[in-house]
């Protein structure tokens, strides 16, 4: 017969660890001997020893209860082909972030920044030529949109359809330039409204550049007004006032 020191010495483990499946029923107590020591056999070590197995296998102790007390091992079978699936599903999940990982290292630029922004930073930075306010706000509600979206990919396009677009592109820059004025203007400025109707009057032609998929989905109403409550929020009066009317312009057309 074994003492509890020579059993965890025999299997692996420690004598609190055997004190502790003792104490959960995952090993029948043992017998006590006349002195009042524990002793166990050679069933007591080979439970001990499955139990190790499976939970090596990334099954939890009360699953390891459930299997050994199964005496058919239909259980066992149904445990571990989920416990496969849940693994099948952890590397996939591994393989994606290491391809992400592998991505980011391959690249140039700001690796704190999402491929895609990085990609049209030079782009913007020669639109916009110099203004940094406006440079700088594109390249924020860029990051910010693609997540937001879910598409990212798909609003890059965007930008690049409208780089690629010189009229476009330039009244656009030019609108920014005049949005950036607005700072130091009051919230009733004449020019808050005269920029919101130019904004407006190329808000289709900008629609109509825009990928189909997008031009299809309006968006999340709410995800549209956190969007505009976190532009708006370090902005003057004048231009939050102003980005409010131009987004509002903007639904109405594409309703």
């Amino acid at each position: 017969m074994l003492r509890i020191g020579s059993l965890a010495a025999l299997t692996g483990v420690t004598s609190k660890t055997i004190r502790h499946y003792h104490r959960i029923g995952l090993l029948p107590e043992a017998q006590r001997m006349p002195n009042g020591y524990r002793s166990y056999g050679l069933t007591d070590a080979v439970r001990l020893l499955r139990i190790r197995r499976l939970a090596r296998l990334g099954m939890s102790l009360d699953e390891v209860a459930d299997a050994l007390a199964d005496d058919t091992g239909d259980d066992l079978r149904d445990i571990l082909t989920e416990l496969d699936a849940g693994l099948a599903a952890d590397e996939a999940r591994i393989r994606e972030r290491r391809s992400a990982i592998a991505t980011l290292l391959d690249s140039d630029g700001d690796l704190r920044v999402p491929a895609e922004v990085v990609s049209l930073a030079e782009p913007l930075a020669a639109l916009f030529a110099g203004d940094e306010p406006g440079l700088d706000r594109e390249l924020l509600t860029l990051e910010l949109l693609g997540p937001v979206t879910g598409k990212p990919d798909l609003v890059a396009d965007a930008y690049e359809r409208l780089l690629e677009d010189p009229q476009i592109s330039a009244r656009l820059a030019e609108l920014s330039r005049r949005f950036d004025a607005l700072a130091e203007s009051s919230e009733n400025d004449p020019a808050v409204d005269a920029l919101v109707a130019d904004g407006a009057a190329i808000g289709g032609a900008v629609t109509a550049l825009l990928p189909a998929e997008l031009q299809e989905s309006p968006g999340d109403p709410e995800a549209a007004r956190l969007v505009l409550e976190a532009m708006t929020a370090d902005l003057s009066p004048a231009q939050a006032r102003c980005l409010t009317l131009l987004f509002a312009a903007w639904r109405e057309q594409a309703s």
